[in-house]
């Protein structure tokens, strides 16, 4: 198994955690973890003890996308809790919002792409 997770590749990455601290912080059950030369661990869901989930990643801009899915996802979904639009899948519930609430969802992720890669 050959490892390609290069110190450069290792320092875009925790730029990309960084961007997303906020986030974290707000859920209380995520984090990434440095995994020394395997990459990063996004660890979600965290409960009695445990993970629920985990994803290793050795790309930034494979991390970013991954964060920014789940960050949509959970702004899609937490409005609608308790509600039938649950049931709907996330590209379903994104369709429903309005071309101003899709725009600042597109400002989101210039801020976090910003954050974690300044402007490339």
């Amino acid at each position: 198994m050959e490892l390609n997770f290069t110190e450069e590749e290792r320092v875009k990455c925790h730029k990309v955690v960084a961007a997303f601290q906020e986030y974290f912080d707000d859920l209380g059950d995520t984090t990434v973890a440095d995994c020394g030369k395997f990459g990063m661990l996004w660890l979600r869901w965290y409960d009695d003890g445990d993970f629920g989930a985990q994803e290793l990643h050795d790309n930034a801009e494979e991390l970013f996308d991954a964060l920014w899915t789940a960050w949509k996802e959970h702004q899609l979904l937490t409005p609608v809790l308790g509600t039938k639009l649950v049931e709907l899948e996330y590209e379903e519930l994104y369709d429903l919002l309005t071309p101003e609430k899709k725009a600042e969802y597109e400002k989101k992720h210039q801020y976090f792409w910003e954050k974690a890669f300044g402007n490339q």
